[in-house]
């Protein structure tokens, strides 16, 4: 039987004591301890004399690959043994354990592995969840897990939760029995530096400069946090270019520049490097991705340079996508970050932030179960014989949209059966290890080692350098042979060459169907863009659009090798919205899409329904008419069309009526007779609502039933508009309320302009009124006209709604300007005793 080693002398060591009483009292144990206190290595340790442990194993629980193995080495070092023996560890595609082995370092995943296929945790006596203010899924399901099986058969199973920065009171408060210790760290002092810009666009531009001023004003090892792959590539390949310069090009007495990326998806090798002591003579800047956060001491770093940023992945549950988006670190993780600084002796850290910024930052990482795709954790409590997950304990419950769209998922994929619980084919993805989509993916392909190759390659985040999207692009299969060997293990499937040989659209499909994508035609996208100026769409020939089978639209350049493919099976988007771009797909042949399609709806697993027949009628605006279709469909995408001979009349009037609706009344064939009725029925309506509305919002009430039998913009010239806008209009009040012609007394029947925001207009000349005492009325006599008393020219010489005063006041200047322009006519000196007329009279005056 092990016996506890002597402990290096770490801060936590003050508390072990507190902390082993409490799990011999059977309490559970939440520990806040800063980083470098010692906790990760100290306390399982410790409890290797412990008498409830009863000769049963303690498994230590880790976020981190990276984290989990280090923390193994470590602690076998300092009980003088290999890995393997007391201390062993489980973590993907690596273990190290013995039949001896005690004190087990496993990931989030394996631990959950282990739940479900031995629920009762038989041989273990406690679990100390490392980390946890990371609060990823996997830490949340397995603490609930844990404490379902606890209460349910294991109520003497010792549960330690640990952390540097925790909100441990809510914590505690899911822990029947939890109580909180707290462990004063001993980290050394770390001067603090803070950016007077934010962080630019390209972040290298501030990181760069960032080290050179380390380099100049500091010492030893510098660790630089940033947000992944990509950016630690940029920033290394800018440092190595310097670096290969003289030394004294970034001080007079640097050492040799020794750069080491650290990222999840370098090989272990190239990890352990960067971990390795810096040789005499060399300074170390290790570029690094939060990996390096927590749970992590890298012997000899000094100075922390932090971006302040990192990746986190961001579900959609609107398109049911998942991607990668850079997002600003809370203020408990720069934290963390900074004391990576003062492990080992006073150091400094550089933040690329102001004050300002920080001042918003959030106090603590959001829970990834808030944001993140939940169809993994809906298939392990399906599992698990949980179909709701309130029946469980959670810090932070599943949220409902979120969780009844992960379940779509798992019925889609063929995974949970109608009553929610794990269908066979289900428990067989849960073993695979992987997304649940890519589980599927494996087990239903025609060729389980190609798909395992494609799973790998999925897996592979900021693959450096390769713009095209083609996932079959060997440069993207590069190192990936071991990640594709641990999902054949687990798929029990023989492995392969890489890249394999089938076509890869078809195996994509299976775990992505609903993304199977066909390229939008040009005519369709010109009808897109055709109405109202309409949707920009791809921006001026750079893009090319595809359609998703769940209706989504996605982008391609048109640079790009897969550009021209008329199907793709798009298994990674990014981008909001209609401007979301496709950064991996296979292509598919139109015989591949069938065979899905067709196998979608006959409960083969995958897509959304089958094939089905779909009468469709569109507007084309090359031809100006509408286009009737019929088309066979899988959800968005259509596999076959043609012309519809059957298509309702009424369903085609409806279609052109919206096609006006969306141009604009000015395509109908207006006249001077319908616009004038158009008039008086508007100022009807805006006197008494009770009058119909013949506007564009009502288009298809008044002048759809008018469009039978049409298709074309071009019929649009037998269109009867004066019958289409009096359709159900009583006539007699019509013309009563609002007359087309008014009768003067020259006995001219003039026209009312109904057109103007004024008021109806009667524009007549001045001589035809002569003897008129009153201004007409409209309306029932409630609305007077608007009069425009005319010259002979026709010009307006008095605009008035009354026109008794006009012969009492005005007229007598108007007759004295009339007479001397248009002698020949009759301006008589009392009009109202004047005889009107239509004529040029010459009279004595």
């Amino acid at each position: 039987m092990p016996h506890t080693p002597t402990l290096p002398d770490l801060p936590v060591g003050v508390v072990l004591k507190e902390v082993l009483a409490g799990l011999v009292a059977g309490n559970d144990v939440v520990l806040v301890a800063p980083p470098g206190a010692g906790k990760t290595t100290c306390v399982p340790l410790a409890l290797l004399d412990a008498g409830w442990r009863n000769d049963r194993k303690i498994l230590v629980l880790e976020p981190r690959r990276l984290a989990a193995r280090a923390a193994a080495h470590r602690m076998a070092h300092l009980l003088g043994e290999q890995v393997g023996q007391t201390v062993g560890y489980r973590v993907r595609m690596d273990t190290r354990v013995g039949q001896n082995t005690v004190i087990e370092v496993v990931t989030e995943g394996i631990l959950t592995r282990m739940l479900q296929s031995d629920p009762e945790l038989t041989g273990v006596a406690a679990i100390l969840f490392d980390e946890f203010h990371e609060r990823s899924i996997h830490a949340d399901l397995a603490l609930a897990l844990t404490l379902d099986v606890r209460a349910a058969v294991r109520p003497d199973l010792r549960l330690v939760v640990m952390s540097a920065t925790l909100d441990d009171d809510r914590v505690a408060s899911v822990l029947p029995r939890g109580t909180v210790i707290r462990s004063e760290g001993r980290a050394f002092e770390v001067e603090t530096h803070w950016s007077d810009e934010p962080l630019p666009r390209f972040m290298e531009d501030a990181v760069v400069p960032a080290v050179r001023r380390a380099l100049a004003e500091t010492e030893g090892d510098i660790l630089v946090f940033l947000p992944g792959a990509g950016e630690i590539r940029r920033v290394e390949e800018r440092l190595a270019a310097t670096a290969r310069a003289q030394p004294g090009e970034w001080s007079d007495n640097t050492p040799a520049l020794v750069i080491r990326p650290l990222h999840g998806s370098l090989s272990f090798d190239a990890q352990d490097a960067a971990l390795q002591p810096t040789p005499p003579g060399q300074r170390k800047v290790v570029l690094a991705t939060d990996i390096a956060e927590t749970s992590l001491t890298i012997d000899g770093i000094r100075v922390v340079i932090d971006s302040g940023m990192r990746r986190v992945p961001v579900h959609d549950p609107g398109t049911g996508l998942t991607s990668l988006a850079t997002r600003p670190i809370s203020q408990a993780s720069a934290n963390q970050r900074r004391g990576r600084a003062g492990r080992t002796a006073p150091g400094v850290c550089y933040r690329l932030w102001t004050r300002l910024e920080e001042s918003h930052r959030a106090p603590y990482d959001r829970p990834e179960i808030l944001d993140a795709d939940l169809a993994p954790l809906a298939l392990e409590l399906a599992c698990w014989g949980v179909g709701d997950p309130s029946a469980l304990t959670w810090l932070d419950a599943p949220p409902e949209t979120a969780w009844q769209e992960a379940h779509g998922l798992l019925r889609m994929l063929e995974a949970v059966g109608g009553s929610g619980g794990a269908t066979p084919h289900g428990r067989r993805m849960a073993g695979v290890a992987a997304h649940p989509r890519l589980a599927h993916m494996i087990l239903a392909a025609d060729d389980p080692w190609a798909a395992c190759g494609v799973a790998a390659v999925l897996t592979e985040r900021d693959r450096a350098g390769i713009r095209q999207v083609d996932l079959g692009d060997p440069r993207r299969w590069a190192g990936v042979r071991d990640a594709a060997r641990d999902f054949a293990s687990a798929a029990g499937c023989r492995p392969g060459p890489l890249p394999p040989e089938p076509p890869l659209g078809p195996i994509v499909a299976l775990a992505f169907p609903e993304r199977v994508a066909q390229r939008v035609t040009e005519n369709e996208e010109r009808g897109r863009g055709a109405s109202k100026g309409g949707n920009k769409g791809a921006a001026a020939g750079s893009e090319v659009v595809f359609r998703m089978q769940n209706g989504q639209l996605v982008h391609c350049s048109t640079d790009d090798p897969l550009a021209r493919s008329a199907f793709l099976a798009v298994a990674s988007t990014g981008g909001a919205g209609p401007r979301s771009r496709i950064f991996l797909a296979a292509p598919l042949s139109g015989v591949d899409v069938r065979r899905l399609a067709e196998g979608s709806g006959n409960g083969s697993g995958g897509g959304s329904g089958g094939v089905e027949l779909v009468s469709t009628l569109s507007f084309d605006p090359t031809a100006e008419r509408v286009v009737a279709r019929l088309e066979e469909r899988w959800g968005a995408l259509v596999l076959k069309s043609g012309p519809d001979p059957a298509a309702d009349p009424m369903d085609i009037a409806h279609v052109l009526c919206e096609e006006i609706r969306s141009r604009g009344l000015h395509v109908l064939p207006w006249e001077k007779e319908s616009r004038q009725v158009a008039d008086r029925l508007r100022f009807l309506h805006a006197r008494d609502p009770e009058w119909p509305d013949r506007s564009e919002e009502t288009l298809h009430e008044w002048l759809e039933p008018h469009l039978v039998g049409m298709a074309s913009l071009t019929d649009l010239k037998r269109v009867d508009l004066v019958q289409a806008l009096l359709s159900g209009v009583d006539r007699q009040a019509f013309e009563r309320r609002a007359p087309a012609r008014i009768q003067v007394p020259s006995g001219s029947r003039i026209a009312v302009d109904w057109s103007s925001a004024d008021g109806p207009v009667l524009a007549v000349r001045l001589q035809e009124v002569f003897g008129m005492t009153r201004t007409p009325m409209v309306d029932d006599g409630k609305v007077p006209v608007v009069l425009h008393l005319l010259s002979p020219a026709h010009r307006p010489v008095q605009v008035t709604t009354d026109l008794a005063g006009f012969w009492t006041s005005s007229y007598h200047d108007v007759r004295k300007d009339m007479r001397g322009r248009y002698p020949k006519h009759w301006w008589p000196e009392n009009p109202l005793d004047a005889e009107p007329t239509t004529r040029t009279i010459k009279r004595n005056q």
